[in-house]
């Protein structure tokens, strides 16, 4: 059964330290979500150590939804639906699991309100993005 409509999608964005495209997007990400209201996940790779510096440093208010995952990065991409298994990859999801949208290439704020716009095909209504 799905989750009520109510609960927004979650912004997935898989990051490495060693991407330099990636670290640039955090500051586009911390606007999604200080002043928009966009749900974010930062899906750690690797160098967890430098990942967590590099978004306390770039995007603070984002530390709070860092996760670091257990696997060989190759393997979590293709897991998550990135068959190019590249960074810079995002992702949005519904509460319940369910992929609205996948991205490979450089997230632009209007890129990261597109994705989580794109679940409105499952129902969710209530991310809306600014006009």
């Amino acid at each position: 059964m799905p989750l009520p409509a109510a609960i927004p999608p979650t912004l997935e964005v898989y990051y490495s330290p060693a991407c330099e495209t990636c670290r640039r997007e955090l500051a586009a990400l911390a606007i999604l979500h200080d002043h928009e209201g966009g749900q974010i996940r930062i899906v750690i790779l690797d160098n967890d150590a430098q990942a967590r510096r590099d978004v306390q440093t770039r995007a603070p208010s984002l530390l709070p939804f860092v996760e670091v995952v257990d696997g060989a990065r190759v393997d979590v991409l293709l897991a998550a639906g990135d068959k190019e298994r590249l960074l810079p990859f995002a992702r949005s999801v519904t509460a319940d699991g369910q992929v609205c949208a996948r991205w490979v290439g450089r997230m632009t704020l209007d890129k990261a309100r597109a994705l989580l716009t794109a679940c409105k095909r499952f129902g969710i209504k209530n991310w809306a993005a600014p006009h």
